[in-house]
C-alpha cells in the first residue's frame, strides 16, 4: 500500500464532545495497490456510511479518510482530515439523524441524513474529496 505523498497536520489526538463521546484520532487511510475495484470501493463507502451515520463514530469513519482530504465545504479554510475531525468532533455524537442512506457508482459515494446530501470521491480505497453544499441525491439511486 502507498501513502499519499503530501501531508496534512494530524487530528487532535483526543476529543470530547458535550454529550462524553470520545474521538480519537485513527490512522489516516493508506492508498490501496493495486486499487480495489468499484464493488470493493462500493463496500468500503458502505462501511463508511455505517460508522459515520448508523454509529456516530468518527474514529471508524475517519479510518476512511486519506490524509491529503480536500473540503469543498465553504466554511473550511485549512482542509485535511484535521479541521473537519476537530469540527465534527465537538458536537457528531449528539446529533439525531434521520432518513440515513448511502449510494456508490464510479467512484462518488453519497450519503444523505437530515435532508443534507455529502458526496465523497473515492481514490485507490480512501475518501479524497468531500462536498455538502448544494448537493443533491443522485436521481439513478432513487
Amino acid at each position: 500500500m502507498a501513502a499519499p505523498s503530501a501531508t496534512v497536520d494530524a487530528p487532535s489526538k483526543v476529543l470530547d464532545d458535550r454529550q462524553g463521546c470520545r474521538v480519537t484520532t485513527p490512522v489516516p487511510c493508506a492508498y490501496i495497490s493495486p486499487p480495489p475495484t468499484e464493488a470493493e470501493t462500493a463496500a468500503r463507502h458502505a462501511l463508511f456510511f455505517d460508522a459515520f451515520i448508523n454509529k456516530k463514530n468518527l474514529s471508524e469513519a475517519f479510518k476512511y479518510i486519506d490524509n491529503v482530504y480536500v473540503n469543498h465545504n465553504p466554511l473550511a479554510r485549512r482542509g485535511g482530515p484535521k479541521e473537519a475531525l476537530d469540527i465534527l468532533g465537538g458536537i457528531w455524537c449528539s446529533q439525531n439523524f434521520r432518513n440515513g442512506k448511502q449510494a456508490f457508482r464510479g467512484d462518488m459515494g453519497y450519503v444523505a441524513y437530515n435532508n443534507i446530501v455529502d458526496r465523497f470521491r473515492w481514490k485507490d480505497g480512501c475518501i479524497t474529496e468531500h462536498w455538502d453544499s448544494g448537493e443533491r441525491w443522485p436521481s439513478w439511486a432513487t
